[in-house]
């Protein structure tokens, strides 16, 4: 069958357009590759000066804090607690680039993904497991049982933590947040086993309380004695196994503005100084707006504490937060019981929710041998 004219001519061009458009098309594939590279390696270079920016700066509280400082504080404590988050997004970038075969730019990435999103892996458990619960009479000799929880002011968590507070029977009760009716409703909710009873209730997010089965050896106080603690911080003082111990409720500001930044970052300064000020080894408990690696925990840490659960836990333990959309994000640990040289940590664990948008956690010390 003989062509029609000029198809030989229309099938040529064909082809040749076909060329150009793979031609583009290749171009625009290499072009997108080569900025999707460029962006990986500009977010790696970031992703390390953030790491070492967070470990490294620290302001210096006795200088005074101004907006600058305030700033890069914060940015300091976000990047600190929201590592392992960073990590999340990082293993998936890094995914991408295997999928692309920039193998040599994946590869520059892992370092900074075993320091980021490493240590809350080796934990063991996915972040919303908590920590080992032990049986009510597994008590080890000679030991006390702490419970330390912020109940969010306006949550009514006082009346659902009474649940946990049957089960395990911790010696003493350390609470953040809490009313003045919650606070009368606790106290007479417990006041058959829990005798001893301090508080300090506000109708903000800073009232606090101490409950104890034990009797108090002296006077509790409810705010430091140094200057610009103007918010209840109570010390109460109770007898472990024949020596004199002392409980101390923290709650510090959370970083939400410069001044409270400012804030939490002199008064956190001070923990260290506060604590050995008292006189007697002192467990301080709370909730620290701040994963232990923070500032706000530098001089509890450079005074040989430890935190409770990394050092007798299992799991990640995150306690925050509990409420809203976030909580079906993974959580960080900002609330904490640091043990000091004098005693060890030999079990601690993440309580359940309880309506609060923190958990509550235990710690059981005993003196170190």
């Amino acid at each position: 069958m003989a062509l029609p004219a000029g198809g030989g001519t229309n099938r040529a061009a064909g082809h040749g357009v076909d060329r150009l458009m793979r031609v583009i098309d290749d171009g625009v594939r290499g072009r997108l590759g080569r900025l999707v590279w460029a962006l990986a390696l500009a977010g790696l270079s970031l992703g390390y000066v953030a790491f070492a920016f967070a470990r490294l700066y620290r302001a210096d509280p006795a200088d005074g804090f101004g907006r600058a400082e305030a700033a890069l504080t914060w940015l300091s404590l976000m990047a600190t607690t929201f590592l392992p988050h960073a990590g999340i997004a990082l293993a998936f970038g890094l995914g991408l680039l295997l999928v692309m075969r920039r193998w040599r730019t994946a590869a520059a990435g892992v370092p900074l993904l075993a320091v980021s999103l490493g240590p809350w892996l080796a934990a063991g458990v996915l972040p919303r497991g908590g920590g080992f619960v032990p049986d009510a009479d597994d008590r080890a000799d000679g030991s006390m049982l702490v419970l330390s929880v912020n109940l969010l002011s306006t949550s009514g968590a006082d009346r659902t933590i009474l649940a946990q507070v049957e089960r395990h029977r911790p010696d003493v009760i350390l609470v953040q947040e809490i009313t003045a009716a919650a606070y009368e409703r606790m106290r007479g909710a417990l006041a058959g086993e829990y005798a001893h009873a301090v508080g300090a209730p506000r109708e903000d997010h800073f009232g606090q309380a101490v409950f104890s089965r034990v009797p108090f050896t002296r006077a509790a106080r409810l705010y430091p004695p140094r200057p610009r603690w103007d918010l209840p911080q109570v010390m109460a003082f109770v007898d472990l196994a024949g020596r004199e111990v002392c409980l101390w409720n923290v709650h510090l500001l959370p970083p939400v503005s410069f001044d409270a930044v400012a804030w939490q970052a002199t008064r956190g300064a001070e923990l260290g100084a506060v604590a050995a000020a008292t006189g007697v080894p002192t467990l301080v408990c709370g909730d620290f707006n701040s994963p232990w690696v923070g500032q706000p925990l530098d001089s509890l840490r450079r005074g040989g504490y430890v935190e409770a659960h990394r050092v007798a836990g299992r799991g990640v333990g995150n306690t925050w937060p509990r409420r809203g959309v976030l909580r079906f994000a993974p959580g960080v640990r900002i609330d904490h019981v640091a043990v000091p040289p004098e005693l060890e940590c030999v079990g601690a664990w993440t309580g359940g929710d309880t309506g609060s948008d923190h958990r509550p956690v235990f710690a059981r010390v005993r003196w170190r041998e």
